[in-house]
Parts: structure tokens; C-alpha cells; sequence
């Protein structure tokens, strides 16, 4: 056998080996994908603990498994392999940004709220037109009870996407936090005119017409939320109040015994003493 024949023979086995070692790694990370598809973590965690051991400089093998720890609620786990994904990706600037704003959610999650403002506000920098920064920095301010500083990073979110229906949605709840009931009416109708299956906005704005006392209109908006989402227990109790303000009552102990049967527990004493 000559040497040039073996050498053409050593690199057709290095080649098999690789390709081996990559089939082996899709195969991993496929599974694990589909794993966290049906909700299952914990079996995903393992192919992807595989998965680092055949591809540790792969990105992906661990923002992946961040996904794993957060649905596990892990948030310091998901954090420590965000960062290893962050110092393994090339200079892409969406790619910056999307791993920014998953560890921005992760601190958030862990209370390093100061940490998770400067990371929305980097992956915004670095990728102007990536609107998950500008919700998820929103999100952040609401939750701090900045809702001034909340609608603003809201209405940015807009500025690039007009018709975001998230971004609408929730600058929708602080400004009728805000008192604004007409601005938020306003920014339902937008989100229901882009999505009219967005059931929340539907419930959503009939609690905002019920504050108006248009209960009407309310229970117009609340028996098309309840077509899409049938099981949404907080919509058959906000019904029932509806109904009750209008004086059907049997149509009001209807929802109410639905709102209890789906899994609402708070009190209502009007609906109680009247029904039950």
C-alpha cells in the first residue's frame, strides 16, 4: 500500500469521524428542541449536556439550555450559559441583542434589577430596530412602577413596529393605570384591528367599558373573548358583573358558577349572597 493511498485513507476516516461527531450534535440539539417543545426540560438538559460535550464552542448548545434552566426556574443556571453563548458569537449585532435581552429577563427574574435596565438598554443600542429590548425594558419599568418611563420604552417598541400588538397591549394597561381610560381604550382598538383574536385586549377592554358603566358594549367584548378562549375563568366572572349591573341575574349566576368552575377564587360577595 503507498504512502500517498495511505494518507488519502487516514483523511477519508478523519472526514467520517467528523461528519459522525456532527450528525451525533444535530441530532442532540434537535431532540432537545423538540423536548422543550412538550415541555420537558429535564430530558432536554441531558441532550444538551451531551450536546456541549461534543460541541463546546457551539452558541447554540447553550442558549438553548438557558431556555432548559429557565423553564425549570433556574434563572442563575440560565444566566451563567447566556454569558457563554454571549462570549462564543460572532460580531452579529441581532444576535447581541437577542442573548442581551434573554439575560436582561434572567436577572430580572433574580432580582439584579439595575443589571437587567443596563442590558435591554445595551440590546438596544446595539440593534436599534430589535422591538423584544424595548418591551422587555417596558416590562422592567412597569414592574419598577415607572409608568411614565414605561410608556415611553412602549411607544419606541411602536416607533419601529407600529402595529406591535404586546407593546400596545401593555401600554394600554398602565395608562389606564394612569387614568387614562380613552388612551387606553384607544390602544385596544388598535391591537383588536391588527389581531381581533388577542382575547386579553378583548377582556381587557371590557373591564375599561365597565368603568365607563358601558356594560353592553362590555359583555359584546367579553362573549368574543370567551368564543376564543372558553376556559378563561376571570372572563366569565367580568360577565357576571356585567350581568348583574343590568339586572339578568340568572345570566350572571350562570358565569359566576362557570367563573368558580374554571378556577376563579377571589371573593365576591354581591355574586355569593345572590347565587350560591
Amino acid at each position: 500500500m503507498s504512502k500517498c493511498f495511505k494518507k488519502y485513507l487516514l483523511y477519508f476516516f478523519i472526514l467520517i469521524l467528523a461528519l459522525g461527531c456532527h450528525v451525533r450534535s444535530y441530532n442532540h440539539y434537535f431532540n432537545a428542541q423538540k423536548l422543550l417543545y412538550f415541555q420537558k426540560p429535564d430530558s432536554a438538559l441531558k441532550e444538551l449536556n451531551q450536546l456541549e460535550e461534543l460541541q463546546p464552542e457551539w452558541p447554540r448548545t447553550y442558549t438553548l439550555r438557558s431556555e432548559a434552566y429557565s423553564m425549570m426556574g433556574d434563572y442563575q443556571a440560565a444566566l451563567e450559559d447566556v454569558n457563554k453563548a454571549l462570549s462564543l458569537i460572532p460580531d452579529n449585532p441581532q444576535k447581541q441583542a437577542e442573548l442581551l435581552t434573554s439575560r436582561a429577563f434572567f436577572r430580572q427574574k433574580t432580582l439584579d434589577l439595575e443589571g437587567a435596565e443596563r442590558d435591554y438598554k445595551e440590546a438596544s443600542r446595539v440593534a436599534p430596530k430589535y422591538v423584544s429590548a424595548f418591551l422587555g425594558l417596558g416590562n422592567l419599568y412597569f414592574q419598577q412602577k415607572r409608568y411614565d418611563q414605561a410608556i415611553e420604552a412602549y411607544d419606541q417598541a411602536i416607533v419601529v413596529r407600529p402595529h406591535f400588538t404586546d407593546a400596545l397591549f401593555n401600554r394600554a394597561i398602565v395608562k389606564y393605570i394612569q387614568g387614562n381610560f380613552s388612551g387606553a381604550i384607544d390602544d385596544c382598538d388598535v391591537v383588536l384591528k391588527k389581531d381581533y383574536k388577542y382575547d386579553a385586549a378583548l377582556n381587557f377592554r371590557a373591564v375599561l367599558k365597565m368603568q365607563l358603566n358601558f356594560y353592553k358594549g362590555a359583555i359584546r367584548d367579553l362573549n368574543r373573548a370567551l368564543e376564543l378562549n372558553p376556559l378563561a375563568a376571570p372572563y366569565y366572572y367580568n360577565r357576571s358583573r356585567c350581568y348583574m349591573k343590568i339586572n339578568k341575574s340568572r345570566k350572571a349566576c350562570r358565569d359566576w358558577k362557570n367563573a368558580k368552575k374554571f378556577g376563579y377564587s377571589s371573593i365576591d360577595l354581591d355574586l355569593s349572597i345572590q347565587c350560591d
